[in-house]
C-alpha cells in the first residue's frame, strides 16, 4: 500500500508545483519547489 500512497502524494505534490527528485529509504519523499507549477 505504501508505493500506492507515495504515488498519490507524489501526484499531489507535483500538482502543488513541487517537483519530486526522489525519495529516501523508500519513505521519505524528497521535493523541490518550482517556480512554473500551481
Amino acid at each position: 500500500m505504501r508505493v500506492a500512497v507515495q504515488a498519490a502524494v507524489s501526484g499531489l505534490m507535483t500538482s502543488l508545483g513541487y517537483t519530486v527528485i526522489g525519495t529516501l529509504n523508500g519513505d521519505i519523499i524528497v521535493l523541490v519547489k518550482g517556480g512554473d507549477g500551481g
